[in-house]
Formats: C-alpha cells, structure tokens, sequence
C-alpha cells in the first residue's frame, strides 16, 4: 500500500466481506439459498458496468449518470486513476453490500445479521465518497436491496412449490 492510498480505498475493499461473510456461512449451514446467492451476486457485480453505460449513453446531458470531479481509482480493484465524467450511476459497489446485507439478513434474520448488514452498507457508502455522488450510492443501494428481495421471494415459493408437489405426489402414490 502506497502512501496515496486512502482510508476510503481501504474501506471499499470491504465489498468482498459480504460475499465472502455469506459463502462461510452457507458453507457451515448447507445452506444452498446462500451459496446460490454468491453466484447471483457475482451476476449483478457483471451487469453493473453496462447498465452505467446505457444510463450515460441514453441520458448525455444529465449529470447525475456521470462520476464527480473527485472520482480517481473507482474501478473494484482501486486503480484506474482519474474517472472524472465516467460512468457512475449506479454503484456497483454498492449494490453489492446491500445485495449481500440484504440476502443475510432474509435468510437469517437476527440482530448480527442486521447489524453486519447495516454496517457493510455504511462503510461502503463512506467509502465511495469520493467515486459516486448520493443519488448514485443510493440508487446502488436501492438495485441491491431489490434484487436480494427478488432472489429471496422466488426461493422460497419455490422450495414452497417443490414441497407441495413433493407431498402431492406422495399422497398420490400412497
């Protein structure tokens, strides 16, 4: 780490903590929702660039698509220098704390749990400051949120659809 590293590049490599925290957790519980949710995870983290694109491309004149004049080492790894005017709306970073935080907590809904998210998303949201404008880390925020929901509610109607067909089927047989 070079001296012109700061406390915010630091902080955004917090983003692999979510995955990571909800792979070790999915691992020891068998929980196949969580390890599953990794991949949809990993999904939503390729998605993000070409959806910044498409908002700056489709909106060129809008502002709020674009990174501020303070953005420099915004890519995931906190290289790329100066990304002054890029493309920036939403955060990609995150909507993957929020998609993580929100995924825990719907699966194992506690106080650790909502705790750990709460403060994932805080230190993403100081943490990329510098890279996004508010409007940009709460829109990355508000996509996560949504697509955890999403993923929770089709998992569970569908292990609610498997189990009535499983049971259908052995009163069937029996």
């Amino acid at each position: 780490m070079d001296s012109s590293t700061s406390v915010q590049e630091i902080l955004s490599n917090t983003v692999w903590l979510g995955p990571i925290v909800v792979l070790l957790l999915g691992l020891a519980k068998t929980d196949k929702r969580l390890i599953a949710s990794i991949l949809i995870g990993g999904l939503l983290g390729l998605t993000n660039p070409p959806l910044k694109q498409w908002f700056v491309d489709n909106f060129p004149s809008n502002k709020a698509f674009k990174r501020p004049d303070t953005a420099k080492n915004c890519d995931i790894d906190n290289s790329g220098g100066n990304q002054a005017g890029q493309p920036g709306f939403p955060s990609g970073h995150m909507t993957n704390a929020a998609f993580y935080a929100a995924i825990l907590y719907l699966f194992y809904p506690n106080y650790l749990s909502a705790t750990f998210g709460i403060s994932t998303v805080a230190i993403m949201a100081y943490a990329r400051n510098l890279c996004h404008t508010p409007l940009q880390r709460v829109a990355g925020t508000f996509l996560g949120l949504v697509v955890a929901l999403i993923y929770s509610f089709g998992v569970n109607h569908w292990f609610k659809l498997t189990l009535f067909l499983r049971l259908s089927l052995y009163r069937v047989l029996n």
